[in-house]
C-alpha cells in the first residue's frame, strides 16, 4: 500500500428501500468522515459468497464491512418506537466476537444494553460501546426487570484441548450460567418478553455428510449432551410465560476474530492444509448474519424454539482450505492426518 492508510469500503446489501439506505448512511457517517477516501458501495448480494467472506478477513489493504446479506428482513432501521422498559436488554457474553458486534447494532437501533462480564467497566465499554457493565448476576435478584435477555456466555469451544476437566468447564460456563440466569430472571418484578439463548450446531453431533435441519435426530455424544442441557435450562422459562429462541450457531467467520482469524497465520506461512480427509462439512456463517438473526429473534414476536444459524452454502473442509489458500496466494499442501488431530485435540477433533 506504499504507506497509505487502508481504504475502508462499507459494502451494503443493495436495497430499493430508501429509508434503509438513509439509515445505513447515517450510521456510516462517522467512519466516512474520519477516513479520507472511504466510501459506501451498494451491492446486489443475494447471499454471502465464501470468497467474499475470506477476502474480507484476509485482506491487508482494504477493510470491508458486509451488511446483512441473509437476514435483511431483520432490518438495520433505528428503532424509535421501543418503550422505555422494553428497550433495556441484558446480555451475557457481550464482550465476545459476536457479542461486541451485537451490542453496537442494538445501540444503533435505540436499545440500552447491560452487559454481564467479569471484565472491568472500562474494558467492557471499550469493546461494546455505550453499555452498562455488570460484574455479578446475583446483583440482579429482585430487579425491576429487562425487556429482553440475550444469553451468549460460554468458554471458547476451540480454545483448548478437550480434556475431561476442559469439557466440564465448557458445560459449567454454559449450563451452569444459564441455570443461574433463569433463576435470577424469575426473581424480577417483571419478566422479559423474550430470552434469546445461544446454542450450536454441535447439538446434532457428528452427522457425517447428512443434510441437517432443526428436525434432525441428534447423535448422542458430548457436544449434543452439552447443547441439549444448555437449551433445556433456557427453555425452562417458557413455563413462566417467556418466549424463548435458541440460536444453534455454526462456525462463525468475520474480520478480527472467529475461526478464520486463527487459520490465517499458518496459511500465510504456507503451512495450511485440509483437516483429516477434508470431506467433512463446515457449516460456516458470517458474524453479521448471526447478529441479524439474533435481532430478528429478539424482535419477531412469532419466533420461538431452535433456529440453525448457518450459511445456506456449507462447504467441505477441503473446499474451504483450497479457497482460503487461493485468496492468500499460498499453497495448501500440509494436511493434518486424523490420528494427529485426535492426539492434539482430543474429542474436539470430531468437530473438525
Amino acid at each position: 500500500m506504499n504507506g497509505e492508510a487502508p481504504r475502508i469500503i462499507l459494502l451494503a446489501h443493495g436495497s430499493s428501500d430508501e429509508r434503509w439506505c438513509r439509515t445505513f448512511e447515517a450510521l456510516a457517517t462517522p467512519t466516512l468522515e474520519s477516513v479520507p477516501g472511504s466510501r459506501i458501495a451498494y451491492m446486489e448480494l443475494a447471499e454471502p459468497s465464501l470468497d467474499t467472506v475470506i477476502s474480507e478477513g484476509a485482506s491487508e489493504g482494504v477493510r470491508q464491512y458486509t451488511v446483512v446479506p441473509l437476514f435483511l428482513a431483520a432490518g438495520r432501521h433505528l428503532r424509535k418506537d421501543v418503550p422505555a422498559m422494553d428497550n433495556r436488554i441484558l446480555i451475557t457474553g457481550g464482550t465476545g466476537f459476536i457479542g461486541q458486534s451485537l451490542c453496537q447494532q442494538l445501540i444503533s437501533k435505540g436499545y440500552a444494553p447491560t452487559v454481564f462480564s467479569r471484565q472491568s467497566t472500562a474494558n467492557v465499554q471499550a469493546l461494546c460501546g455505550r453499555v452498562e457493565a455488570l460484574g455479578d448476576l446475583e446483583l440482579l435478584r429482585g430487579h425491576p426487570g429487562f425487556g429482553a435477555v440475550i444469553n451468549l456466555a460460554g468458554e471458547g469451544i476451540a480454545d483448548k484441548r478437550w480434556s475431561d476437566r476442559r469439557k466440564q468447564e465448557l458445560r459449567d460456563s454454559r449450563i451452569g450460567l444459564t441455570s443461574l440466569l433463569a433463576t435470577v430472571i424469575r426473581s424480577w418484578e417483571s419478566l422479559p418478553r423474550v430470552l434469546v439463548s445461544g446454542s450450536a450446531v454441535g447439538f446434532y453431533g457428528d452427522q457425517s455428510r447428512e443434510r441437517v435441519t432443526e428436525q434432525t435426530l441428534p447423535h448422542d455424544e458430548f457436544t449434543h449432551r452439552m447443547c441439549r442441557d444448555w437449551e433445556q435450562e433456557a427453555l425452562s422459562l417458557e413455563a413462566d410465560g417467556v418466549r424463548v429462541c435458541l440460536s444453534r450457531t455454526g462456525i462463525v467467520a468475520g474480520p478480527g476474530g472467529g475461526f478464520l482469524q486463527r487459520m490465517l497465520l499458518p496459511f500465510r506461512l504456507g503451512l495450511g492444509g485440509r483437516l483429516g480427509d477434508g470431506e467433512q462439512f463446515m457449516p460456516w456463517v458470517h458474524r453479521d448474519d448471526v447478529v441479524a438473526a439474533l435481532v430478528w429473534m429478539l424482535e419477531s414476536d412469532k419466533a420461538n424454539g431452535p433456529y440453525n444459524v448457518v450459511s445456506p452454502n456449507p462447504v467441505t473442509n477441503r473446499q474451504f482450505t483450497k479457497c482460503l489458500a487461493g485468496v492468500l496466494g499460498r499453497p495448501a499442501i500440509f494436511p493434518a492426518p486424523s490420528p494427529v488431530l485426535k492426539l492434539a485435540l482430543g474429542e474436539m477433533s470430531r468437530l473438525l
